[in-house]
């Protein structure tokens, strides 16, 4: 059955009982030879803000119908029917429909991507068919610094500003030539020095071209600074270096105290003792050293822990210990541990830790550049100097003069063994506050 309008009136009445959810309304419109109607969609929401409708007919002859999409005009070359113009009316709100429905999907993958990109840990820039810097993420931005007016400045020039002027041009290069080729550059890691924060910077990073909405040919960059990871590898690389280097002196060091101490012991048990005195003198002072990772020891700690095994023998207040608070480095620690331990065996043996009157006095001193360690012993027995030299004298004296670039000289007068050790501070202290 087909229904043919009688006029526009007839035919909005049969649009209306067929689409009851439109809002139509009849207008005359001037200029037209004819009965023009305006169907104005405003009732449905989901079909709200759609272009408006513009039919316009007369009876029984060639319809128009404008406005099924913006811009453009839809022709009907046949006799005004209700019928076929509600079911044109039907399918064209049904397309625009769905084409605003590909169109929020479009905005709503649009917001994904632009999300997943602003919140990526790497950082992500486009350069322009004309090499401008066209677009960049916030992971990103923080490496350029505070170039003004970034996005739409030259590449060549912000380049430039960043890197010393040949690694600019290198790097520049490199863009160019993928964006005129469509090959990609990748790079693992690379270094260099910032031109304006003097800074050296590690980065990884690739590059590869992507077709603009323009339909020309653009360079995106993707790249993460690995600074922190390069330095931690190399940190790693040093302290494996120096360990390897720390653990050889180390044994050599066991190596020539056990080969002293067994030479010049009277019998396997003395040699025990001793050997074993010295091993722990020297376990303690690396305790120290671990501590501090290797870095310096504090001197007064030193000190205090090679005399410890003598504390339990005699009385702690006869040894007194005084000078400003000071760190040495790794190599003189070791040094001055074994030879304060040395100079408190041979105390105890036969010096003024002997008795149950004699002291020690051992301070030091930081003095225009140089640092002075004295050892005194008083109240003990009356001090002969000895024949010949021992292993302890060997260490202090050649030992302590060759780790510390100084001189180590031991006085045996009377009164008590003077042991006085003189070194630059750059080859003793790590850092020191004088008293």
């Amino acid at each position: 059955e087909v229904e043919v309008a009688a006029d526009g009136h007839e035919a909005l009445e049969m649009i209306r009982r067929r689409r009851p959810d439109l809002v139509l309304s009849d207008v005359m419109m001037p200029g037209l030879d004819g009965f023009g109607l305006l169907a104005a969609i405003r009732s449905d929401a989901v079909l709200r803000d759609l272009p408006v409708i513009l039919l316009s007919a007369r009876a029984g002859e060639e319809a128009q119908i404008e406005g099924f999409e913006a811009g453009a005009s839809d022709y009907l070359i046949k006799p005004f029917s209700a019928r076929e113009m509600v079911s044109r009316i039907s399918a064209n709100l049904k397309m625009a429909r769905m084409r605003r429905e590909a169109n929020d999907a479009l905005r709503q993958r649009t917001e994904q991507f632009e999300t997943l990109l602003n919140a990526a840990p790497i950082g992500v820039y486009l350069i322009d068919a004309d090499f401008r810097l066209r677009a960049i993420n916030p992971a990103a931005r923080p490496v350029f610094g505070d170039i003004p007016d970034l996005v739409g400045r030259d590449f060549a020039d912000v380049l430039h500003i960043l890197w010393p002027q040949s690694f600019a041009g290198e790097v520049a290069a490199i863009f160019k030539h993928t964006l005129a080729t469509g090959e990609p550059y990748l790079t693992p890691e690379n270094i260099e020095q910032r031109l304006d924060r003097n800074v050296t910077e590690y980065y990884e990073w690739q590059i590869h071209r992507i077709r603009l909405p323009d339909g020309r040919y653009g360079v995106v960059c993707y790249f993460r600074d690995i600074s922190f990871q390069v330095i931690a590898r190399l940190r790693q690389k040093l302290l494996l270096d120096e360990l390897n280097h720390r653990v050889k002196n180390t044994l050599a060091t066991v190596q020539s105290i056990a080969t002293q101490t067994l030479r010049t012991a009277a019998s396997t048990t003395e040699a025990r003792e001793v050997l074993e005195g010295r091993l722990i003198a020297l376990s303690k002072t690396h305790d120290v050293l671990t501590r501090e990772h290797w870095a310096k020891a504090d001197l007064r700690e030193i000190v205090t822990a090679a005399v410890a095994p003598y504390s339990g023998t005699v009385t702690g207040a006869r040894f007194e210990i005084r000078g400003p608070e000071a760190s040495v480095q790794p190599k003189a620690a070791v040094a001055l541990a074994m030879a304060f331990h040395e100079l408190s065996t041979n105390a105890v043996k036969y010096g003024a830790l002997s008795n149950e009157t004699g002291r020690v006095a051992i301070s030091w001193t930081i003095e225009n550049g140089v640092g002075t360690l004295r050892w005194v012993e008083s109240g003990g027995p009356v001090v002969k100097p000895p024949t010949s030299r021992g292993f302890g004298s060997r260490l202090i004296e050649r030992g302590l003069a060759h780790d510390l670039a100084g001189e180590a000289r031991l006085d045996f007068v009377p009164t008590g063994v003077v042991c006085i050790i003189m070194a630059p501070a750059g080859e003793l202290l790590a850092n020191v506050e004088t008293a």
